[in-house]
C-alpha cells in the first residue's frame, strides 16, 4: 500500500466512537497474539481506559488511519509507546491493525517505522522494547525490517487460549 494514504494521529476517545475498536478486541483473529482481550470488552471499559492512557505521561498512543476520497479517515489500528522510562530512557511497543483487510500490506511496518522513529527523535528515548509472541510471525517481521534484534526469549511467558505462550523479546538502540 502506498504510505502517502496512510495516517497516523493522535488517538482520541472519538476514535473509539467512530470505529470497530471494541469489535477488534473481541475477535480471536485480531487479538490471538495480543496480551489483551481477557476480560469482556465494552465500551465504559475502553473509555476508561482512554481516559487514563491519554492523560498518562507513560504512554504515546496514535490511531492508524487510511485516507479516503471523502476526507473522513477510516481508523484501522492504533500503534503506542508504553512504559515510557524517561529515566532509562526505554520503551515497550505495542501495535494493532483491527481491520483484516490492511494486514499484509505495510501498514503495519509504517507504523512501526513511525513509533520507532518517534520514540528516538520526539521523546529522546534509547531504546524501544517489543515483546512479541513467538509464532506471531508478521510482528517477528516488522521488527527486523525496522532493524530491531532479537535480544531475549521468555519461556512460557504469556498465557492464552488454555497454555503457555513463549515471547520473543525485540529491541532497537537509537544510533549514536
Amino acid at each position: 500500500m502506498d504510505k502517502s494514504f496512510i495516517e497516523i494521529k493522535p488517538l482520541e476517545i472519538e476514535h473509539l466512537q467512530n470505529s470497530d475498536w471494541l469489535n477488534w478486541l473481541s475477535d480471536y483473529e485480531t487479538t490471538k497474539f495480543q496480551n489483551l482481550g481477557y476480560l469482556p470488552q465494552n465500551k465504559s471499559r475502553q473509555i476508561s481506559y482512554l481516559e487514563k492512557i491519554l492523560t498518562s505521561s507513560e504512554d504515546a498512543i496514535f490511531s492508524i488511519e487510511i485516507k479516503r476520497e471523502n476526507k473522513i479517515n477510516l481508523h484501522i489500528g492504533n500503534v503506542a509507546l508504553h512504559k515510557i522510562d524517561f529515566i532509562h530512557r526505554r520503551c515497550v511497543l505495542g501495535i494493532i491493525i483491527g481491520e483484516k483487510e490492511y494486514r499484509g500490506k505495510g501498514v503495519g511496518l509504517h507504523s512501526w517505522d513511525f513509533i520507532t522513529n518517534h520514540a528516538f527523535n520526539m521523546l529522546n528515548l534509547r531504546k524501544v522494547y517489543a515483546y512479541i509472541f513467538e509464532g506471531n510471525i508478521p510482528s517477528i517481521k516488522c521488527a527486523e525490517s525496522c532493524g530491531y534484534i532479537k535480544e531475549a526469549k521468555f519461556i512460557d511467558y504469556f498465557y492464552r487460549h488454555g497454555k503457555y505462550h513463549n515471547c520473543i523479546v525485540y529491541s532497537k538502540t537509537a544510533s549514536k
